[in-house]
């Protein structure tokens, strides 16, 4: 039997009562243990246990396993992971995450669908009920042997619970691995993990390069890259940007078309800086526009104008002020255009369009270039991205257009 959570003395003077709060599922059955604390001769006698719930619509709730094993498989979009880790040890063949490798806390979840999956270990607490110091490793792979690295995160600024954010592949399988912090004693708790998950229609992430050579390339108005460069390092010659120039990653975007263009590192889990070149090596580099994070937001975000056909090379890096400058990365590119884009998708076409704000949109199909008729319902624009998606052989035809009704 798992322990869900524990408490204690908090202070160990005695006789002051133990504090426990987790979440709890309907008609699941908890069973509670009531004992005298070790540090004391006296403790026996009288007790009492008082149970107090919140109705709320709070998410399921489902254990955590000390092994790499069934039953611990996290389900839908929201939902609670909850362990009491102080029994907790290490599994056999366990891979190395940002923890300290002592007692770890294992979950599995199946993305749905594509999006941005976030999790969180805020909540959790020490038996005493002092802050619980966390990591969150991710890893996908079905066996404990065959586990590659995803996403990893330990303390968000001026806390001591952990964060990590990365977009999540429909059907993949997600391994979740809570651990404390390798510095500190302070390791063992109530855990309680947060998962949620927005579904959203967006390019695969092309990951970014340590090597400037190798960097990930984008297109596309719509583009998002990934990384993680806490093991990236400078290179010879590396041109000044607004990072500190010690762990950039590096992507390159081509325009499809002239217009307006916007890059963010809207998703990355430190303080982050983005410098936009033109050039194809160190040498002919020239800046376009740059930012560093804006004020208490991890976030970076430039705008410029890109013509189409001329690429852009991109360098995300840590702001030169700050030396947590390492951990995930998600940089955003979104470029303004009238008319249609066509993307293939697995067994359907989609269709996205710039709608603007007091304007609708309808998509007409047609099998020539005559005797047009509507294809899917209408959007109303808000300035912002429109979606259309059918699978394929609804229509059996290949020419769409865009009107503005």
């Amino acid at each position: 039997m798992n322990p869900v959570a524990r408490a204690g003395d908090p202070d160990n003077t005695g006789p002051n009562p133990a504090l426990v709060r987790f979440p709890v599922a309907r008609d699941t059955a908890y069973q509670i243990v009531l004992d005298g604390q070790n540090a004391f001769t006296s403790n026996s006698g009288d007790g009492t246990v008082n149970v107090h719930l919140e109705p709320g619509n709070m998410p399921l709730s489902v254990p955590g396993m000390d092994v790499f094993t069934a039953g611990r498989d996290l389900e839908g979009t929201y939902v609670y992971g909850i362990a009491n880790n102080e029994d907790f040890g290490l599994d056999p063949f366990e891979p190395e995450n940002l923890g300290n490798r002592k007692s770890t806390v294992w979950w599995s979840w199946r993305a749905p669908s594509s999006g941005r999956l976030k999790l969180s270990t805020e909540g959790s607490f020490q038996r005493e009920g002092a802050p619980l110091n966390t990591t969150i490793t991710v890893f996908s792979g079905r066996t404990i042997q065959s586990l590659t690295y995803v996403a990893a995160g330990a303390d968000v600024p001026h806390a001591t619970w952990s964060l990590v954010e990365f977009y999540a592949e429909e059907g993949r399988v997600y391994e979740i691995l809570m651990d404390g912090q390798e510095a500190l004693t302070a390791h063992r708790g109530n855990v309680l993990l947060h998962l949620e998950f927005a579904p959203q229609r967006v390019p695969d992430g092309i990951l970014g390069s340590d090597d400037f050579a190798d960097r990930g390339k984008l297109s596309g108005p719509i583009a998002v890259g990934v990384g993680f460069n806490a093991a990236n390092t400078p290179e010879a010659f590396e041109p000044a940007h607004f990072g500190k120039r010690n762990k950039v990653a590096w992507w390159e975007w081509t325009a499809s078309h002239s217009g307006p263009v916007q890059m963010s590192t809207e998703g990355t889990e430190f303080f982050s800086s983005i410098t936009v070149f033109t050039g194809d090596r160190f040498s002919n580099l020239v800046p376009v526009t740059g930012a560093d994070h804006i004020s208490r937001n991890f976030a970076a975000s430039v705008q410029f104008t890109a013509v189409r056909g001329t690429s852009h090379v991109i360098a995300v890096d840590g702001p030169a002020a700050l030396n947590a400058h390492s951990g995930n990365i998600e940089l955003n590119v979104f470029q303004q255009w009238q008319g249609l884009f066509v993307s293939n998708r697995a067994n359907a076409v989609q269709l996205i369009a710039f709608g603007q704000a007091g304007h609708r949109y309808g998509i007409e199909c047609s099998g020539s270039f005559s005797a047009w008729k509507p294809w899917d319902t209408t959007r109303f624009g808000k300035d912002a991205i429109l979606y259309w998606e059918k699978p394929y052989g609804t229509g059996g035809t290949e020419l769409f257009q865009l009107v503005d009704r």
